[in-house]
């Protein structure tokens, strides 16, 4: 890809760290995802368990950005 061999799909915040490759999809994503976070019943309230998962979607929130189009 970065020496012109072909062509992939790159998440934005891998392929914009490299000057070698360029975005030719222009500002419309090819493709988008939503993640989840799932947790057991019986583990949602586990101090440790509920520390690591508040952990990760305040972490997504936070850097929304670096993972969409936008950023």
């Amino acid at each position: 890809m970065a020496d012109g061999l072909g062509l992939g799909i790159l998440p934005c915040l891998v392929g914009g760290h490299h000057p070698g490759l360029r975005c030719l999809s222009g500002d419309k994503a090819v493709l988008s995802r939503e993640i989840w976070l799932v947790l057991p019943r019986e583990l949602r309230d586990v101090p440790r368990v509920r520390v690591v998962g508040d952990w990760l979607v305040e972490r997504f929130r936070r850097d929304e950005a670096r993972f969409s189009r936008a950023g």
